[in-house]
């Protein structure tokens, strides 16, 4: 038994296990990690001076009598050999293949089947127990043993699939053994705490949403930074709380990095949700001078989470990972719709829509309903149109609203006052409202990554959800094929109308590409004829000149 494994079976040991600990007491120092120097919650095996090497990568750190003390411990002991591991390792692959999990450059990786499989503080699974989290979802269950290594890790997977919890789960345990001393402090620490843990996120929404997870765990001071909210309030409480947790957008973090309110230099744990959608904004330049001011990779821990897996992604992921970063994939690489999702696509014209929908809407009167639009104006409309009519309870969510206004609504949303919220692309990505029953698109999204990520706002956690998505037959064949390979990877029913969008436009297409060629033929030929007819006759003309 090496090192590497003794300490892999040291991180999942249970309650029952933990004698094994004990039995090296007397020749291994068993010693707390101090987190802010060393990085680490799990207790590490210390060597004491009789256990002392010169190269730790090349040469054992066991000693042979330590070795014959293992060996002897594991004759009795409760942990997982030959043929419990062999089952084990059968349930893990069965776990990978129900959740199409794919799982690259992890050593002796394991996923976890419940909570308490992670030694963590009794504070935080009685925060866990409170608040329900009860059974890890796949990309917790696979990604929790790899982030508590301290690897760097990119998870892929839709939204609403838990990956707010995965990350912060690991962050939480490695600063939890300062938490008392550090609420209570009243300026008598020796010198002030720098942040230690830096979450971006792309959008406002998303990072309010981290930012109260956090709020949930009641364990550390945190703050959330973005624009459109109060600077000096934000300024002040970096001032006078040293919050140990920066949840931020890439803009307004570099505006208080850049006036020296913040600093990034003892960040040992670093998180990107989203960076799918970060690049799609345009935030790299702003993601790489905030990385910059970070220690470097090989003194910090990372992880890059996406719903998506592009060539961006890929490239952006090589300069600020470690090479020997593990890689999860929930669902596959390739973009899928969530299958907990019923998906409705209705084929009809732009003036047919509105009826379609108040149909729908009376179906549905009780639901918690997610409408999306591609403009503004008819955010507003339709939502004031669907109060007055059906006498719903609705609003519009959009970019031209004020924070204070988009809050507000928000919370109404979550809490039920709104039943409707009629959105733009603002509330496609990032929002974590796990009871939306319906999504509607009343205008199908320019680009089919956007339809799947608008969907992904219902049926998460396990939870079902239907999505209806009106189809104009003048978008064009592309997107129409685009959308049925997504319906067809998710057992959804494909619509005869669009089937015939996406071959009869092609063909379509391809009859126009040869009308227009064969006109170009027949426009050579007649000017290459003219021009062999105009040669003739002044051939035959400068004939008639030499012979009169």
């Amino acid at each position: 038994m090496n090192y590497r494994l003794l300490l892999r079976k040291s991180i999942q040991l249970t309650q029952t296990n933990r004698n094994l600990l004990e039995l090296f007491n007397g020749t291994l120092n068993i010693c707390p990690i101090q987190t802010f120097y060393h990085k680490r919650y799990w207790p590490s095996i210390c060597l004491s001076k009789t256990a002392t090497t010169t190269n730790e990568k090349n040469s054992s750190i066991i000693s042979p009598t330590i070795t014959e003390r293992i060996q002897c411990y594991n004759n009795q002991s409760t942990l997982i050999e030959s043929n419990e591991s062999s089952s084990l390792d059968d349930a893990i692959q069965q776990f990978r293949s129900e959740h199409q999990v794919f799982v690259e450059n992890v050593k002796d990786g394991r996923n976890i089947f419940d909570f308490d499989e992670l030694d963590m503080p009794d504070k935080i699974r009685e925060i866990m127990a409170k608040f329900g989290y009860e059974k890890p979802t796949p990309i917790q269950a696979q990604s929790l043993p790899i982030l508590f290594s301290e690897l760097d890790l990119i998870g892929i997977a839709q939204t609403g699939s838990g990956k707010t919890l995965a990350y912060l789960l690991p962050a939480f345990c490695q600063l939890y053994p300062i938490h008392r001393d550090y609420w209570s402090d009243n300026g008598h620490l020796e010198k002030r705490l720098k942040p230690k843990v830096l979450i971006l996120a792309p959008t406002r929404e998303l990072a309010v949403q981290i930012f109260d997870v956090i709020r949930q765990f009641k364990i550390f001071k945190s703050i959330c930074l973005y624009g459109g909210n109060d600077r000096r309030k934000q300024i002040d409480y970096l001032e006078n709380n040293n919050p140990l947790f920066l949840v931020s957008t890439p803009g307004r973090l570099k505006d208080l990095i850049d006036a020296r309110y913040v600093d990034l230099s003892e960040i040992n744990y670093l998180v990107i949700d989203e960076a799918d959608r970060m690049l799609d904004m345009g935030f790299e330049p702003q993601i790489s001078y905030l990385i910059n001011r970070c220690p470097d990779r090989f003194h910090r821990q990372t992880m890059m989470f996406s719903a998506s897996w592009p060539d961006e992604v890929k490239s952006f992921v090589n300069k600020y990972l470690k090479p020997e970063h593990a890689f999860i994939s929930i669902g596959g690489t390739k973009l899928v719709a969530n299958h907990n999702i019923q998906q409705n696509v209705l084929v009809c014209d732009s003036n047919e829509r509105y009826e379609m929908m108040e149909n729908i809407l009376k179906n549905h009167s009780n639901e918690k309903i997610l409408l999306f639009c591609n403009r503004k104006i008819d955010c507003d409309r339709i939502s004031n149109q669907i109060y007055r009519r059906l006498r719903i309870s609705s609003s519009s969510l959009h970019g031209d609203m004020t924070q204070r206004q988009r809050e507000s609504t928000l919370k109404g949303f979550k809490i039920g006052q709104i039943k409707l919220l009629c959105a733009t692309n603002v509330a496609a990505r990032g929002l974590d409202i796990d009871d939306v029953n319906i999504v509607i698109n009343y205008d199908f999204p320019d680009d089919i990554e956007t339809y799947v990520h608008r969907i992904g706002r219902t049926g998460r956690k396990d939870n079902k959800g239907i999505a209806y998505s009106f189809f104009s037959n003048r978008l064009n064949p592309l997107l129409a094929r685009q959308l049925i390979e997504i319906l067809r990877e998710s057992n959804n029913q494909i619509p005869e109308q669009l089937s015939i969008i996406s071959t009869s436009k092609q063909q379509q297409q391809q009859q126009k590409m040869f009308k227009k060629h064969h006109q170009q033929q027949q426009h050579w030929q007649m000017n290459n004829n003219h021009q062999h007819h105009h040669h003739h006759l002044y051939h035959l003309k400068h004939q008639s000149k030499k012979n009169p």
